[in-house]
C-alpha cells in the first residue's frame, strides 16, 4: 500500500452491491455490536470483501461447537448457529485465527478463538435480515465486513549491477551499493547540483538519514531479534537475505506435518496467507522492505542495511515471512485500474499474519501495508490481532529473554493528506512518516498529529529536485528486489514511499532490542526509546507550513535511539515568555521557556494545553482541551520556543497551561498563563452590489450584467462561490465578480442566486439575488399575410402597430428589412408604414418587428400594383394558346367575358364565376388558340361595369 516510484495510484476493490447487502443485514441489530458503513456506503471505494462477513461467537455457542477445527460445516454443533447459517445462505463457518496448537491457551485468553468468517448468499441476507436479527444477537458478540488490506504497486526503477561494482575504501562496510544509500549515511552532495539560471539547487543535506554507522558501532543486530513483515513474499534466496531469513527451528521441511504444534504445517521460513501453505513466492515490495531491516552487511555484496549485521556469524537480526500479498497473474502495467499484488481476498488472514508473528518469536511487526484512506476506523478483528501481539510477543517464545510484549508499526500511507490512515492512525502502533534527503517532508506523505515518527522513505525527481544521475535516482531508497533470469541471484531496485520509511523505524526498533534486550525489557520501554531516538533537530526549520509538528516526535537516529538517558530525571516547569505572545486571527503564537536541555534528556517535549475555559491543575486533562505536544529535544536551557496555535475561533478568549516531559516521559509541573488571550475579531468580506433591487426581471433576448464588489476589512485573501453557475457568465476581478446575464438562456421562471464570499479563515457572507425570466412572445402580424393592393401611383398609410401582436405593441420598432428594386417607394415612421404603388406589378415586403425585449419577427406583405382595378392582369400579353386574367379585388360574383378583334367583332364569349376561382390567386384560364394571329381587346362586365385589356395572338 505504501510505496511508490514510477506509479502511485491507489488500487482498492470495490465491491459496494455486496457491501451493501451486509451493511443491511448487520445495521438491524441494537443489541451486539457492529461496525456502522453508512458513510462507507456513500463512496464507491470501500473495499468490502463480498458477501463475506467477520463474526464474534458468544462464549455460550463456542462451548456447543468443535472450536479446535479450523472450518465447520453445518451441523455444527449449536442449533441456533446453524439455524442462522442456513438463512443466510452459508454452508461453513472458518476460524480467522487458526488453532494454534501449543499457543492456543494464549489465543484463547484473548478470545481470538471466537473470531469466524462466513460467505454468504447476498440475496438470502438482504431477504431474511429481519427473521435473522434474533439469531444474530443470540450468537454473536460482535460482527463486520471484511475488508481487502491494500499495497500500492511496487513498480521500481532497477539499480546498477552489484556484481560490476566495489564498495569505496571510506566505506563502513564492504557492500558495493553502499555508497547510494543515503538513507544510512548522507554527506550532503547527492543530486545537488546548479540549474540553467546558475541557481545552486540543494536536494541533500549532510546527515539528513537514520545516523546508521554510528549506531553500528554499538550493535548491528542481534539474531535472536526476530522481526515478522507482514506484507508479500520475501526472496528468501536472495544473495543478501537469505542469511537473515528466519528459521523455525522446530519444523521439519516438507513433510506435511506441524511438527512444532504452533497450527502450521511445514512453516520453516514463515507462512503464505494468500495461498495457505508454507511456500514463500516472492513479491518486489515486501523483499525491498526486508532488505532494508536486514540485508547481510559487509558480504561484499548489494546493499548494506540497518540491522544485517556485520559480516561475522551470529549477527544481524531475523526476518520472518507472513505473506499477505501475492504477485497478480493478471496484473497489466498499462492498466491503472490494474493491482501488481493481492492479497488475501476470501482469506481474510491479515490478522492471522499478525499473531503468527507473535506465536511464533517475533516481538516487532513490520507491517507498510493498509486500508483505503476513506476507512475511518480499523477493522476490530485487526485491533484485536495488534492487541494480541503488543500483550504476547517476547516473552519466553524467543530464543532467550529479550521483551516483554510487542511493538507494531506502520506505515502512514502516501495520499499526502492529513486525514488518519488505518490501521497506521490507531495509538496502539507506531505510526511512520517519510522525510527526504534534504530533510523536507516527502510530497506523497500522510501526515498529522496522529503520526508518531519519520524515516527516509526518498523521493523520485521532483520539480527540479532530486534528479536522476547517470539514469539512475539519487534520492530514492536502494534496496533488495527478487531474482530474475537475468540476475538469478538477486536484484537491487530503488523504490520510495512510507513503505521504505516505516522498515527502517522497525530496524531501528530491532537494534534497540539488540542492545538492551532481557527478561524485565518491555515494549512500553521499547517504545519510548524508539520516538524518543529522534536527531536533536528542529526539523519543522526544514518544513513548509503544512508539515510543520506534523511528523511525529522527530526524525529517526538510530545513535540516539540506542544511547542512555537519565531515567529518574524529572523536567523542570517551563514558563510563558508573555511579551513573546501574539493573537491574530484565528490563530495566537505563544512562546515560553525552561530550564531543561534537550541533550541531557531532561527535556523531550513540550506539552501546550489550550481551552475556551479556564484552565487548571484539575482540568488539563479534560477532553474539551486541546493537547498540542511540541518537539523540543534540540531545545537549550532557556531557549525560547514558539508555537502557533491555529484553527481557532475568532474575537474568542482562549486560555493555555504548559509542562515539559523529559525523555523517560517524566513530566513537569503544569504552569497556567494567569490570564486568557483573546484572538482576533474576523468580520466576513462586504458583498455591494451594483443595483438596488435584488430582483432582476427579463424576458426575450434581455440581457443584464451586474458588478458584486467584494471588501474585505482586513484584508484577508478571499473566494467566491455560487449556489449555482449554470447559464451565468461570470468573470472574476480583484475587487469583486461580474456577472453577465442572458434571459434567452432560461425557461420562463424564477431562478434564486446566493453569491457567498468567504475569507482565508473562514468568515463567510452571501448575497442573494432572484433572476425572474418571463414569457415574452415574438412580434407577429395578427393575419398570416397582408395583402396590400395599390392603383399605380397611389400612397397609402399602414399603421401597424394595429396589426402587430405582441404583449406592448407601442414599444415596438419597425424596421424595412429590404426594398431594392421593388417598385414601392416605402417609409416607415411611429408605426405607421408608408406605400407608394411606383411601379405595375406584385412584389413581397418585409418588415422586421422587435420588441423592448429584443426579439424579433418578419411582417410580410403582398403587394400589387394594378393600372386596371379590375384586370389587375392580363398574361402573356403575346399567346399562341392560353390566356390568363387575373381579376381585381373589385371583381366578385358573375363575370360576362367577350374577345373582339381590331374591327370590333365578336370572336369569342363566356361567363364565370369568381368563386370558382382560387382564393389568392383570382385568376381564370382562356384557351384562345383558335383565333387567327391579330390583336384582340378583352372585355369583362361585372356588377354593371366593364374592364377592357388588349393582347395579342400570334
Amino acid at each position: 500500500m505504501f510505496s511508490n516510484s514510477i506509479t502511485y495510484s491507489f488500487h482498492v476493490a470495490q465491491q459496494l452491491l455486496a457491501a451493501t447487502a451486509i451493511i443491511a443485514f448487520t445495521a438491524c441489530t441494537d443489541t451486539i455490536t457492529t461496525t456502522d458503513l453508512t458513510r462507507q456506503t456513500e463512496s464507491h471505494d470501500v473495499s468490502i470483501i463480498p458477501n463475506r462477513l467477520n463474526i464474534k461467537l458468544k462464549a455460550c455457542v463456542i462451548q456447543q461447537i468443535d472450536n479446535s477445527r479450523n472450518t465447520l460445516s453445518t451441523p455444527t454443533g449449536s442449533d441456533l448457529l446453524d439455524k442462522y447459517l442456513h438463512d443466510v445462505g452459508a454452508n461453513k463457518i472458518e476460524r480467522i485465527f487458526p488453532f494454534a496448537g501449543k499457543d492456543e491457551h494464549r489465543q484463547r485468553a484473548a478470545s481470538l478463538n471466537t473470531w469466524y468468517s462466513m460467505a454468504m448468499d447476498s440475496t438470502k441476507a438482504c431477504g431474511t435480515r429481519a427473521a435473522t436479527q434474533h439469531q444474530l444477537e443470540s450468537i454473536a458478540d460482535y460482527t463486520e465486513p471484511a475488508y481487502h488490506a491494500v499495497l500500492e504497486n511496487s513498480e521500481y526503477i532497477p539499480g546498477d549491477d552489484n556484481s560490476q561494482t566495489q564498495a569505496s575504501e571510506d566505506t563502513y562496510f564492504n557492500d558495493p551499493l553502499y555508497d547510494k544509500q543515503w538513507n544510512l549515511h548522507n554527506n550532503g552532495n547527492i543530486g545537488n547540483y546548479t540549474d540553467a539560471t546558475g541557481k545552486r539547487i540543494i536536494s541533500s543535506i549532510a546527515h539528513a538519514d537514520i545516523n546508521a554507522e554510528a549506531a553500528w558501532r554499538q550493535t548491528t543486530g542481534d539474531p535472536s531479534v526476530v522481526v515478522a513483515v507482514v506484507d508479500g513474499g520475501i526472496d528468501i534466496h536472495h544473495e543478501d537475505l537469505q542469511e537473515s531469513i528466519w528459521i523455525n527451528k522446530n519444523e521439519i521441511p516438507d513433510n506435511g506435518i506441524d511438527d512444532d504444534n504452533n497450527g502450521y504445517v511445514d512453516d520453516v521460513y514463515g507462512y503464505n496467507f494468500t495461498e495457505d501453505n508454507a511456500l514463500i513466492t516472492p513479491t518486489r515490495h515486501a523483499t525491498h522492505v526486508a532488505g532494508i531491516i536486514a540485508a547481510r552487511n559487509n558480504n561484499a555484496k548489494g546493499i548494506s542495511s540497518i540491522a544485517g549485521g556485520n559480516g561475522n556469524p551470529n549477527t544481524g537480526v531475523r526476518l520472518m515471512c507472513c505473506q499477505i500479498f501475492r504477485n497478480n497473474p493478471n496484473y497489466n502495467p498499462s492498466d491503472k485500474h490494474s493491482s501488481e499484488t493481492i492479497g488475501t481476498g476470501d482469506r481474510n488472514r491479515e490478522a492471522a499474519a499478525i499473531v503468527y508473528g507473535a506465536n511464533n518469536g517475533a516481538i516487532i511487526s513490520q507491517n507498510s501495508w493498509g486500508y483505503d484512506l476513506i476507512m475511518k476506523q480499523t477493522p476490530q478483528v485487526i485491533k484485536d490481532a495488534i492487541h494480541y501481539f503488543n500483550t504476547y510477543a517476547g516473552g519466553n517464545k524467543t530464543d532467550k529473554a529479550l521483551m516483554q510484549g510487542g511493538l507494531v508499526v506502520f506505515a502512514a500511507g502516501n495520499d499526502a493528506t492529513s486525514a488518519p490512515s488505518m490501521p497506521s492512525a490507531e495509538s496502539s502502533v507506531v505510526s511512520v512518516s517519510s522525510f527526504n534527503p534534504d530533510f523536507s517532508a516527502s510530497w506523497y506523505t500522510n501526515y498529522g498529529s496522529w503520526t508518531d515518527i519519520s524515516a527516509p522513505g526518498g523521493s523520485k525527481p521532483v520539480n527540479g529536485l532530486y534528479p536522476l544521475q547517470d539514469g539512475q535516482p539519487t534520492s530514492a531508497i536502494l534496496s533488495t528486489v527478487p531474482a530474475t533470469t537475468a540476475h538469478p541471484n538477486g536484484e537491487y531496485a530503488y523504490m520510495q514511499g512510507t513503505s521504505m520509511a516505516t522498515p527502517h523505524v522497525s530496524a531501528i526498533a530491532a537494534l534497540i532490542v539488540s542492545k538492551y534486550g532481557n527478561a524485565r525489557f518491555t515494549a512500553k520501554q521499547l517504545r519510548e526509546r524508539l520516538l524518543t531516538g529522534v536527531r536533536p533537530i528542529d526539523y519543522n526549520k526544514y518544513l513548509t507550513e503544512t508539515y510543520r509538528n506534523s511528523m511525529g516526535s522527530g526524525y529517526a537516529d538510530a545513535l540516539v535511539a540506542l544511547a542512555d538517558y537519565d531515567h529518574e530525571t524529572t523536567p523542570t516547569a517551563p514558563f510563558f515568555l508573555v511579551n513573546q505572545a501574539k493573537p491574530d486571527y484565528g490563530k495566537i503564537r505563544m512562546a515560553w521557556t525552561s530550564k531543561n536541555n534537550g541533550a541531557d534528556g531532561s527535556l523531550q517535549k513540550y506539552v501546550l494545553y489550550c481551552s475556551k475555559n479556564p484552565i487548571t491543575t484539575a482540568n488539563y486533562t479534560n477532553k474539551d482541551v486541546q493537547v498540542y505536544n511540541i518537539p523540543a529535544q534540540f531545545a537549550k536551557e532557556n531557549q525560547a520556543i514558539q508555537y502557533t496555535v491555529t484553527h481557532l475561533d475568532n474575537n474568542t478568549k482562549y486560555y493555555f497551561g504548559i509542562l515539559a516531559e523529559a525523555r523517560n516521559g517524566h513530566q513537569s509541573s503544569l504552569t497556567v498563563l494567569p490570564n486568557s488571550i483573546a484572538t482576533l475579531n474576523n468580520t466576513p468580506p462586504q458583498i455591494t452590489p451594483d443595483t438596488e433591487s435584488e430582483r432582476i426581471t427579463l424576458a426575450g433576448n434581455d440581457t443584464r450584467d451586474i458588478t458584486l464588489r467584494i471588501e474585505d476589512h482586513e484584508n484577508h485573501k478571499w473566494t467566491v462561490a455560487f449556489s449555482t453557475v449554470d447559464k451565468l457568465r461570470i468573470v472574476h476581478t480583484k475587487s469583486g465578480v461580474n456577472i453577465h446575464i442572458e434571459a434567452k438562456q432560461y425557461m420562463p421562471g424564477v431562478y434564486p442566486v446566493t453569491v457567498s464570499a468567504r475569507d482565508e479563515l473562514g468568515a463567510k457572507s452571501s448575497y442573494r439575488f432572484i433572476i425572474e425570466v418571463v414569457a415574452d412572445k415574438i412580434p407577429s402580424m395578427k393575419t398570416q399575410a397582408r395583402k396590400i393592393r395599390l392603383r399605380l401611383g397611389e400612397r397609402r398609410q399602414i399603421d401597424l402597430r394595429e396589426i402587430t401582436d405582441d404583449e406592448d405593441v407601442n414599444s415596438v420598432r419597425y424596421d424595412l428589412i429590404n426594398n431594392e428594386d421593388q417598385g414601392t417607394d416605402i417609409s416607415i415612421k411611429d408605426g405607421r408604414m408608408n406605400v407608394v404603388g411606383s411601379t405595375w406589378g406584385q412584389r413581397q415586403i418585409h418588415i422586421k418587428a422587435t420588441d423592448k425585449h429584443g426579439q424579433s419577427g418578419t411582417m410580410t406583405f403582398d403587394v400589387f400594383v394594378y393600372r386596371n382595378e379590375g384586370i389587375y392582369s392580363l398574361f402573356p400579353t403575346i399567346t399562341s394558346g392560353m390566356l390568363y386574367l387575373k381579376v381585381g379585388d373589385t371583381i366578385d360574383g358573375h363575370v360576362k367575358w367577350q374577345i373582339r378583334n381590331v374591327a370590333g367583332k365578336l370572336v369569342k364569349a363566356n361567363a364565370f364565376d369568381t368563386s370558382s376561382l382560387d382564393a389568392d390567386k383570382r385568376t381564370y384560364t382562356m384557351n384562345v388558340s383558335s383565333l387567327t394571329v391579330g390583336q384582340y381587346t378583352l372585355y369583362i362586365t361585372c356588377q354593371g361595369k366593364t374592364y377592357q385589356e388588349m393582347f395579342v395572338k400570334r
